[in-house]
C-alpha cells in the first residue's frame, strides 16, 4: 500500500509538473507582409523542423506574406527578406528535443506566395504535416521534402508558366499529389519511401514531360491524363510488387503505352519503381 502510494503521488508530480511547464511555453503569432517590386525572379526557402507547413496563393497582389505560430521559448525562428536579391527565408528550429511531440501540434507556418511574381520554392520539412496549394502561380521549380509525415500538394489550376522541375520526396508518410499535370512540369521526380503514394497527374500536363516515380515501400497509386499519350516503363523491377495496370494500355517492348499514343500529338514518359508494395495504374 505504502508503494502504491509513492507511485501515486510520483505519478500526480509528473502530470503536475508537465502542466506547469507547458504553462511555460506560450504561443507567439507572428505575421510578415514583404511587397515585391522587383524584376527578378523571386526565390523562398522554407525550412521547419517540427509542425504543419501550409504554402498557398497569397491574399495580397504581389506581396509575399507570412504567418507563424510558434512556442517561442523552444524555438528558434529566423526570418529575413532580401529585396534587392529578391530572397526570403525562413528558418524555424525546434531547441528543446524533450518538447518536440507537444509542439508539433500546435507550430504553424503559412506561405502566402504572390500569384503574378516568377518564383521558385524549396521546402524542408522534419517532422508533421504539409499542404501546398500551388495552382495558378508562377513557379519556375518546386522542390519539396519531407522526413516523417503526410504531405499534400495539388495544383488546381495550370501553372501559368512551364516549369523546369519538380522534385517531391517524403521519407516516412502518406503522399497525395493532385492535378499534377497542372504544375506543366518537363521533368519531375517523385519519392516515397515507407507509405501510401496517391499520385493524379491529371490537368494541362506539359508535351514530352518525363516523370520519375520511386516507391520503396506501401501502395503506390497513378492516375494518368488522357488527354496525352502515356508511356510507361519499370525500373528495376521487384518480385515482392505486385502490379495492376488499367484499361487503354498495350505492352510493346519494354514498355507500355496508352493505345492512342500513336494518334496523340503529345507525350509524356513515366519511369516507374517500386522495392515492395502495390502499384496500381489507371487512366481518365
Amino acid at each position: 500500500m505504502k508503494c502504491f502510494r509513492l507511485f501515486w503521488l510520483f505519478f500526480c508530480g509528473i502530470v503536475v509538473a508537465s502542466g506547469f511547464a507547458e504553462s511555460r511555453h506560450p504561443l507567439r503569432t507572428r505575421k510578415e507582409e514583404f511587397p515585391i517590386s522587383s524584376n527578378k525572379p523571386l526565390e523562398v526557402l522554407v525550412e521547419v523542423s517540427v509542425g504543419e507547413v501550409i504554402i498557398e496563393k497569397s491574399p495580397i497582389e504581389k506581396t509575399l506574406t507570412v504567418w507563424v505560430v510558434y512556442n517561442e521559448d523552444v524555438c528558434e525562428l529566423d526570418l529575413e527578406f532580401l529585396p534587392k536579391q529578391n530572397q526570403f527565408y525562413l528558418e524555424l528550429t525546434n531547441v528543446d528535443k524533450f518538447w518536440r511531440d507537444k509542439c508539433k501540434d500546435s507550430i504553424q507556418v503559412r506561405i502566402g506566395l504572390p500569384r503574378d511574381v516568377e518564383l521558385s520554392l524549396e521546402g524542408k520539412l522534419k517532422v508533421g504535416n504539409s499542404r501546398l496549394d500551388l495552382g495558378g502561380l508562377r513557379l519556375k521549380e518546386v522542390k519539396f521534402s519531407q522526413w516523417v509525415g503526410e504531405l499534400d500538394m495539388e495544383f488546381a489550376t495550370p501553372n501559368q508558366m512551364v516549369m523546369e522541375r519538380l522534385e517531391i520526396k517524403n521519407k516516412v508518410g502518406s503522399l497525395s499529389l493532385h492535378h499534377l499535370g497542372n504544375a506543366r512540369s518537363r521533368k519531375s521526380w517523385i519519392k516515397n519511401g515507407i507509405g501510401q503514394s496517391d499520385l493524379d497527374f491529371r490537368g494541362q500536363m506539359e508535351p514530352e514531360s518525363r516523370v520519375k516515380i520511386d516507391s520503396q515501400l506501401g501502395q503506390l497509386s497513378v492516375l494518368f491524363p488522357d488527354s496525352i499519350g502515356v508511356r510507361v516503363k519499370f525500373l528495376g523491377w521487384s518480385p515482392m510488387t505486385h502490379k495492376e495496370m488499367g484499361s487503354g494500355f498495350h505492352k510493346k517492348g519494354s514498355s507500355y503505352y496508352s493505345d492512342d499514343y500513336e494518334t496523340q500529338p503529345h507525350h509524356s514518359f513515366f519511369l516507374i519503381s517500386s522495392t515492395l508494395g502495390e502499384v496500381l495504374l489507371k487512366r481518365e
